[in-house]
């Protein structure tokens, strides 16, 4: 098929609740590796995709998708970043590109209409909307 990457977004883990804790967003970390292991070995690159939702405050200051850039293998899990999401939930993609040079190997660019309020949830009246 030609294909070079498997790409997926929020990983279901097991016995997590549907808020994912710092304690659940390693344990997605531990199945991004095996994902990006087994990738290797059918020649693809395992990419994960984020949304909004990875952005919620974990407490002390933590967030989910730093724990997911920190607890992943730079070799086997690369990351396609939704700068739209990213934006939405407050954070600077610039910031994370520069941060993060050797993860990314992916954009997905996205518009929304301007809000001032910030989204980090999977709740659809919550979320923002796309411009008509």
């Amino acid at each position: 098929m030609g294909a070079h990457y498997a790409v997926s977004s929020m990983l279901r883990i097991y016995g997590a609740s549907s808020t994912l804790t710092l304690d659940g967003y390693k344990k997605m970390a531990a199945k991004m590796n095996n994902l990006g292991q087994k990738a290797k070995e059918a020649n693809l690159q395992y990419t994960y995709h984020n949304d909004d939702v990875e952005f919620q405050d974990l407490g002390g200051g933590k967030i989910g998708y730093d724990v997911l850039l920190r607890e992943t293998d730079a070799e086997l899990v690369k990351f396609e970043l939704d700068c739209g999401w990213m934006f939405i939930a407050g954070y600077s993609p610039e910031k994370y590109f520069h941060n993060y040079p050797n993860r990314y190997t992916m954009l997905h660019i996205k518009d929304f209409v301007k809000s001032s309020a910030r989204s980090t949830s999977l709740n659809s009246t919550a979320r923002p909307q796309a411009p008509s």
